[in-house]
């Protein structure tokens, strides 16, 4: 289990060879990002499971969310992905996302990938969780690399 920082809501993961993933609003998919802000998840709100979080473990969370929104957090919930082992699934060109980052207004984003990240999934023909590895970070500016 680890714990994830939500950015907002998953639009599409485009990918560079084979079928690209989009994610329909009643489906509730999540972007998130792990606490070092280097990998990137997609998975449906049903897989996140609550967990009892120590503090130094919520403070990281809130240092990076502050830094993605520009916002103090309001509600810390306590969420982690649990999955079974991931398969590598091809690379990706880019992420679309809705966040409410910077104006507390939801707006559609779209990261281009500047090395396409390695695409892993639960399952090739239905996943429910993907993580994206590469050289990405979650910063200030949004989502880079």
């Amino acid at each position: 289990m680890m714990t994830l920082v939500n950015l907002g809501g998953a639009l599409e993961l485009r990918m560079y060879a084979g079928d690209d993933w989009t994610f329909l609003p009643k489906d509730r998919f999540i972007v998130a990002s792990n606490l070092s802000a280097n990998r990137l998840y997609i998975f449906s709100a049903g897989k996140a499971k609550k967990q009892d979080i120590d503090n130094a473990t919520i403070r990281k969370a809130e240092k990076l969310w502050k830094k993605w929104s520009h916002f103090e957090i309001d509600e810390a919930l306590k969420t982690s992905v649990t999955s079974r082992k991931l398969f590598k699934i091809g690379r990706a060109s880019a992420v679309c996302y809705r966040s409410d980052k910077w104006s507390a207004k939801f707006v559609n984003y779209i990261h281009t990938f500047e090395s396409p990240p390695k695409v892993y999934a639960d399952n090739s023909v239905c996943p429910t969780v993907f993580e994206i590895r590469g050289r990405l970070k979650v910063k200030s500016e949004g989502i880079t690399g």
